[in-house]
């Protein structure tokens, strides 16, 4: 575990490493990497000249700072906290997908509307407001 502001400097150092790394070999050898690139679960949304990254699993949602952060348990405990990984597959995924521009994309107005995504994933894990405004986008 980290410990200190250097500990968690260095923590943060890896982490960019690993995200400068990332490149097409990796949908070979990852299978959760590839299923997220190819069924689209990275969406960028933005709100006026700011953008924010979501992950759309299957069972939750995860809200994913590029190269930093990533609101997922193995994230905050094996990359975080235990150091025994260097990056969970959401984290390489969305690199991996501005790469190949295989994301999609969510235009909101609304700064509530963002609040609501944030909050129902840090608080749920899950958000069936982002899931319902991909749906309508859809339509």
């Amino acid at each position: 575990m980290p410990s200190g502001r250097e500990g968690w400097l260095g923590r943060f150092r890896e982490l960019a490493n690993v995200c400068e790394e990332v490149d097409e070999s990796l949908i070979k050898y990852h299978e959760k990497v590839r299923d997220a690139i190819f069924e689209r679960r990275l969406i960028k949304v933005t709100y006026g000249d700011k953008e924010l990254w979501f992950f759309r699993g299957k069972n939750h949602d995860y809200i994913i700072v590029p190269c930093i952060f990533c609101s997922c348990p193995d994230f905050q405990f094996n990359v975080l906290l235990r150091g025994t990984k260097q990056s969970c597959y959401h984290l390489l995924a969305q690199r991996l997908a501005v790469k190949r521009g295989a994301y999609m994309t969510l235009h909101i107005d609304s700064l509530e509307e963002l609040n609501v995504i944030i909050n129902e994933i840090l608080h749920k894990n899950f958000s069936p407001h982002l899931r319902k405004l991909l749906f309508l986008r859809k339509l």
